[in-house]
């Protein structure tokens, strides 16, 4: 059994488990409001079914797969960027990391893409991430154009 709830800020939620064989119905549990759901109503998102939406899925899936190994993400993050899609290089490269958060090549990428897509803060957070000493120096210097951080910001960042 699964109940949704509604958080403070109006927001909805599921909570499974305990609360679901504890509270059914509908009774305000922290402040939230309860009610029951069923596995129909929270197994598929709501999508389209037009041609256009049926075509986007499938550029997902395809960018999904050309984008299992750092290669073929660096690739692919490559193309978007070359297309001015730096949201979608920036997404390509964040798919990457999360399967390997050890990856600088596709970390170095990901701090650019959000650096030029002006979050610079989480920009600087990815730099902080980086093994600065391992980097050569055309590459810091790309870091510090795109993310407008000086030398000794760099290694400030680092050693936060």
């Amino acid at each position: 059994m699964r109940l949704r709830y509604l958080n403070r800020d109006g927001t909805a939620g599921l909570r499974c488990g305990l609360y679901a064989i504890l509270f059914s119905g509908f009774l305000p549990i922290g402040g939230a409001a309860v009610a029951q759901i069923t596995e129909s109503e929270i197994a598929a998102p709501d999508v389209p079914d037009t041609p256009e939406a049926q075509a986007e899925m499938a550029l997902l899936d395809t960018e999904i797969m050309e984008s299992t190994t750092e290669q073929s993400a660096l690739q692919l993050a490559q193309r978007q960027i070359d297309a001015k899609d730096l949201s979608g290089a920036a997404t390509t490269l964040e798919r990457y990391l999360i399967t390997d958060p050890e990856s600088q090549p596709a970390r170095i990428e990901y701090a650019i893409a959000l650096c030029r897509l002006d979050d610079l803060q989480a920009g600087h957070f990815e730099v902080a991430k980086m093994q600065i000493p391992e980097l050569d120096q055309p590459t810091v210097e790309r870091i510090q154009s795109f993310c407008q951080l000086a030398p000794s910001q760099m290694n400030n960042l680092h050693d936060q």
